[in-house]
């Protein structure tokens, strides 16, 4: 808020001002939009019920299940569907557990500790801005979490809080490393794990690089003591041979689960030789005595698990070598590998016996397990999408990777048979019954070259058009059914007639991103000159010629939109180097008819799209889950609720806009609810 000094002010200045003051503070509560960091402008279209990553999940029963997530994301399961809940933060939240179903806790970053009653979720007090990670208690008035802060020379040391029902507070942990999870039979019998690194040292002519040294913690009702030696001792006599390997980077413990105090289960990463990316499982066993090492497979790291019994575990695994993300099953004699049928990371497992078991993870995976298999309780096209445009609110299409086309009819999205398996980056229209998209060529042969993709719909069947170019083309739109643009890299313009398309010179070699037109003799295009010293490229085409547009060219250009001629918005970003690092601002251009101007948006990632239904009222989005909106005068954030980058957006009407992107990501906005921060307090004079 600007404050500005002004000697003499009417008395009747300053009761006006007073006035307005109130009445834009009772329409700020008033207004039906969510506070910041609390509730999303925009609702998930796909993946259902969201598709942000989840990483813990936790119930009261198979009717009464929750998960969590990236950016507050909370869940919650009925026994019949998953809906979202309103937890009243945009932190990340990593694990969830309660007493109950009427008592709740979820945990994440920034010391942020909710609590659920039944009924609403409210944030506790901790004093504390640990990362807490994991949650486990006995009993509602005996609760502890475990996570990590950094101290002021910036080592990050294990944290461990204690809830008695009242009050959280800090316990003596004498962990020098961070605490990634916690479990307990009794109030006397709990267990954090963790990891802490150890520099190396130099003793010329010998240089030991640093380590990770594998923690465990032990609580028996008074006082947290280390298991770790106990632990390292096993690791390194099973697979060092008792002597630590010149390139060791040690362990990392990330789970741990028992079925009671003689059975307990850690299961983590052990890495012998960096060169070889030679990963080796950890998993170890305590009986009440002594902790041993279970044998396992190679190059694989165990992230999770919870368990039934001693002999019915569940593991989430994650495959080094392969990139899989695996489900695990131990009998009590082996590990075995499960057909969870997805093939997202997955962070969380928990449940109620050994036939109900959700997994959740990245992309807002939900898997159930019934005692056979794995079934996806989530919705999800699983393919990046990257331009969406319709003919009508309730005839809409999406286009991606694989060849992905999606259709909406205006109550759910379903597949459109493809036919093409490439990249399609863009989708234009005059009518629903004459749709154009274009993509990437990815097939090669040595005798020929394929030209560029480009597809027709009219209305019934998908068809390929000849492109004659055997470039990738990014971006098309038209001013009708036979004037249609198409553009792409090494400065390619093509043009459609109605009947062939034809390359047009552009007088570039630049990559082309981006076409718009107010009209078949007023159209533009975006792009980038192709070194890291040059900026962007605009074209204007007037109906007989392209010619280069001067002026605001140093960034990166993706895409172009107008209202007319004279009200056309440009956006990309810039990038700043220096010495050690490279930064990057979003960039916005406007052009009144006369000249490029810079529009001020403080926003920070890449801009990738945008679009408007007037002058007063466009969407850009970008990397990041970030979408800004502009009302004519300033651009402002959006809370859009996501974790994925936009890669396009098009809209019906201002009330009426859909944008899509990575993982599969549609939003949809109604328009009920306002920009962030564009509601403003008039002037305070003093």
């Amino acid at each position: 808020m600007k404050y500005t000094s002004i000697k003499s002010v009417s008395h009747f200045r300053r009761i006006w001002q007073l006035v307005v003051t109130s009445i834009v503070l009772s329409l700020m509560l008033l207004w039906p939009g969510p506070a910041l960091g609390q509730t999303s402008d925009w609702e998930w279209q796909n993946p259902l019920p969201q598709g942000n990553p989840l990483y813990g999940v936790w119930g009261s029963s198979s009717s009464d299940v929750f998960a969590v997530g990236d950016l507050g994301t909370i869940l919650h399961y009925d026994g019949s569907v998953w809906t979202v809940m309103n937890g009243g933060t945009d932190t990340p939240l990593y694990k969830i557990w309660g007493s109950s179903s009427s008592d709740v806790f979820a945990v994440g970053d920034l010391g942020t500790i909710l609590h659920y009653d039944g009924s609403t979720w409210t944030e506790m007090h901790t004093d504390t801005i640990m990362n807490i990670y994991d949650i486990w208690g006995s009993s509602s008035s005996n609760v502890f979490v475990v996570g990590s802060h950094h101290l002021p020379v910036g080592q990050l040391v294990g944290t461990i809080l204690h809830y008695d029902g009242h009050t959280w507070t800090e316990m003596s942990s004498l962990a020098n490393g961070p605490l990634l999870d916690v479990w307990g039979s009794s109030d006397n019998d709990i267990f954090a794990v963790g990891y802490t690194w150890i520099p190396g040292a130099c003793h010329p002519p010998i240089c030991l690089p640093g380590q990770f040294v594998s923690t465990i913690l032990h609580y028996d009702g008074h006082t947290w003591t280390e298991m770790s030696s106990l632990a390292n001792n096993v690791l390194s006599a099973t697979w060092n041979e008792g002597r630590r390997n010149d390139f060791d980077l040690g362990s990392r413990l990330h789970g741990v689960w028992g079925s009671s105090h003689n059975d307990v289960f850690v299961v983590g990463t052990y890495n012998t030789d960096p060169f070889s990316n030679n990963w080796l499982p950890v998993i170890l066993h305590y009986d009440g005595d002594t902790w041993t090492a279970l044998d396992g497979y190679t190059n694989i790291s165990f992230n999770e698990m919870w368990g039934d019994s001693g002999d019915d575990i569940f593991a989430l695994v994650y495959n080094r070598i392969s990139s899989e993300k695996l489900i695990f099953h131990y009998d009590g004699s082996a590990w075995s590998t499960m057909e969870s049928g997805m093939g997202y990371g997955r962070s969380g497992v928990w449940g109620t016996s050994s036939n109900d078991v959700f997994a959740v993870g990245t992309n807002g995976t939900i898997l159930h397990y019934d005692g056979n298999v794995w079934i996806a309780m989530n919705s999800d096209t699983g393919y990046w999408l990257s331009g969406v445009w319709g003919s009508s609110s309730n005839d809409l299409f999406a286009v991606g990777t694989n060849g992905t086309i999606l259709h909406y009819d205006g109550n759910a999205w379903s597949v459109m048979a493809s036919i093409t398996n490439t990249i399609l980056t863009d989708i234009w229209g005059s009518s629903g019954s004459d749709i154009f998209a274009v993509g990437v060529t990815t097939s090669y042969s040595a005798t020929a070259i394929p030209p560029g993709t480009i597809l027709h719909y009219d209305g019934t069947t998908w068809t390929t058009m000849n492109s004659i170019m055997d470039t990738t083309l990014a971006s098309v739109w038209g001013n009708s059914s036979n004037d249609v643009f198409a553009v792409g890299t090494n400065g390619t313009i093509l043009h459609y007639d109605g009947n062939s398309w034809t390359a047009m010179d552009s007088g570039t070699n630049s990559s082309l991103s981006g076409v718009w037109g107010s009209n078949s003799n007023d159209v533009f295009v975006v792009g980038t000159v192709p070194s890291l010293s040059s900026g962007g490229m605009i074209l204007h085409y007037d109906g007989d010629k392209w010619t280069a547009m001067t002026g605001l060219m140093n960034n990166k250009l993706t895409d172009v939109w107008g209202s007319s001629g004279s009200d056309v918005f440009a956006v990309g970003f810039t990038e700043t180097y220096s010495s050690t690092y490279t930064s990057i601002s979003s960039t916005i251009l406007h052009y009144d008819g006369s000249i490029w101007r810079y529009m001020d948006s403080d926003a920070a990632h890449v801009l990738t799209s945008i679009w408007g239904s007037s002058a007063n009222n466009v969407f850009a989005m970008g990397q990041s889950g970030t979408i800004l909106c502009y009302m004519g005068s300033t651009w402002t954030a959006m809370n859009s609720g996501a974790h994925a980058s936009f890669s396009g957006v098009w809209g019906s009407s201002a009330n009426d806009v859909f944008a899509v992107g990575g993982e599969g990501t549609i939003l949809h906005y109604d328009g009920k609810t306002a920009p962030l921060n564009s509601i403003y307090l008039p002037l305070m004079v003093r």
